[in-house]
């Protein structure tokens, strides 16, 4: 992007009163960055008896591409290893000596490693369907290769360095506190956190900030997410008496083009989505799930008859966009901001806006979820915009031939600078019944040029679900935060 003299200066005005948020790529990366990093979570290495195409391949052209930004470090917030064994935790560490070995990029850089371990790395070996029970069918073998029986064996030979439940690590004069998964639920991470602000807290204080890894996102910050994505709030008590903390996190595989995926309060939280996959998790935008992804409660051991049945009666299949899509980001520190930019690794784009955090004693704190809702702009159909819609047989998830109808209509892009990331969709029938369902936008985890956050969105919904005919079907785009733009409608004889 190009800017004039007028509009970089104005620009800076408005940074400089602490009003910057998201910006245009490269609008406020201007001048050195006093450190640079990566930022990803949710690798999911898995062995080539499992999966062969979830091997090293996106985590090292990843790497790679990092490497030629000048980055200091790399932080992966956890699952590192999709089965928990050291096999897949080996492969990783193979990749990373590939691309820096010695701890080096090419120009003869030190680059620090931020790793910490996640769910899968702890506990995955003991998941159905996971791969370490195809690698080693023996169990006395299979426990030989549980990292979580073996961490600092696991760690020290993966990765050349001492394994630490809770660790510290000075980067470019930067402060960097890495939490581990290991055992004691959701409190862990609070407990051994409580335990290092005890000793080395003082020289924490102060405005120029420091960043904290774990693998679940704090409870109550970024993207509404469930219960079984978060901690049980400790840290987020803790952290709260530093304003100058960053907090970075994953877990959740919330795509990262949400804007929710950044939270203010009394300090800053951030999600790093998922360099595997995108996913996306109950939110208050549509409670009981989206048509296009997973009913909440419908799998695993929180499974529910409800849940089941509900999502069983879905006739449109999981979203397309779930397995196609890596996401990372580029950490800029510079003395009074830090630049995060929201990267796509299969396309190789920026996918949104960079985030820019203005730093220092009185700036004020933009990405106050408060804020943002009541800035936030609802997203617009272009004048004309119509609902196709037809009568298709499909089969729902439960694997039953039914009747059903399907909508498509175009994106709802018409907002200058505003995107949907989902539809409501109202559903009035004759007798005056009326329900509502939901639908993820298509190319929601997409940069906004892309052809599929250009094309339409689809629901199909199966015709025993609805109200009795004819029926009148009103779409209305919404914005993560919640604001529904203008809809546009159709009617159905079935």
């Amino acid at each position: 992007m190009s800017l004039t003299r007028r509009s970089f200066i104005e620009c800076m005005s408005c940074f400089a009163a602490g009003r910057a948020f998201s910006a245009p790529h490269g609008m406020f990366g201007g001048g050195n960055p006093e450190l640079v990093f990566a930022a990803v979570s949710d690798v999911h290495i898995v062995h080539p008896k499992g999966n062969s195409r979830c091997g090293t391949q996106v985590f090292e052209s990843a790497l790679k591409w990092y490497g030629g930004q000048g980055v200091d470090a790399v932080l992966v917030a956890g699952d590192l290893a999709d089965s928990g064994i050291d096999d897949e935790l080996e492969m990783l560490g193979a990749a990373w000596r590939k691309v820096f070995p010695g701890n080096k990029a090419p120009d003869g850089r030190h680059v620090e490693k931020i790793f910490v371990s996640g769910n899968h790395d702890y506990e995955a070996w003991k998941y159905s369907g996971c791969a370490a029970r195809t690698v080693h069918r023996d169990q006395a073998d299979l426990e030989r290769h549980v990292i979580a029986l073996h961490y600092p064996e696991a760690w020290q030979s993966a990765f050349d360095e001492k394994y630490e439940p809770i660790y510290i690590k000075d980067v470019r004069g930067y402060k960097f506190i890495g939490s581990h998964w290991t055992d004691g639920g959701g409190r862990q991470w609070g407990k051994r956190l409580a335990a290092v602000l005890a000793e080395r807290g003082a020289e924490l204080k102060g405005v120029k900030p420091f960043f904290y890894v774990q693998h679940p996102h704090p409870s109550g910050t970024v993207c509404n997410a469930r219960r079984a994505v978060v901690d049980d709030g400790e840290t987020v008590k803790l952290l709260s008496a530093y304003p100058n903390a960053i907090a970075f996190s994953g877990h959740s595989h919330w795509a990262i083009t949400d804007e929710r995926s950044i939270w203010q309060g009394p300090f800053t939280s951030v999600n790093l989505g998922c360099l595997r996959r995108t996913g996306f998790c109950r939110t208050k935008n549509a409670a009981d799930g989206y048509e296009n992804w997973r009913t909440p409660g419908a799998r695993g051991n929180k499974k529910s008859s409800k849940a089941s049945a509900v999502n069983g009666a879905k006739a449109m299949p999981s979203y397309p966009g779930a397995g196609r899509c890596h996401h990372g980001s580029l950490v800029k520190v510079y003395a009074d901001r830090v630049v995060i930019e929201r990267l796509e690794f299969t396309d190789m784009t920026h996918v949104a806006e960079d985030w820019v955090i203005p730093l220092g004693a009185s700036a004020e704190r933009p990405y106050d979820y408060n804020v943002r809702t009541a800035q936030s702009v609802a997203p617009q159909f272009a004048p004309g915009a119509k609902i196709a819609v037809e009568r298709v047989e499909t089969k729902n998830r439960a694997g039953k031939t039914v009747a059903a109808v399907k909508l498509s209509f175009p994106a709802a892009n018409a907002a200058k600078g505003v995107r949907p990331f989902d539809y409501k969709i109202e559903i009035a029938g004759k007798d005056g019944e009326s329900i509502s369902r939901s639908v993820l936008a298509q190319g929601v985890e997409l940069g906004v040029g892309s052809s599929a956050a250009k094309g339409p969105s689809e629901c199909t919904l199966a015709l025993e679900t609805l109200p009795a005919g004819p029926l009148t079907f009103k779409v209305f785009p919404g914005e993560c935060f919640g604001k529904l733009g203008n809809p546009i409608s159709a009617t159905f004889n079935s």
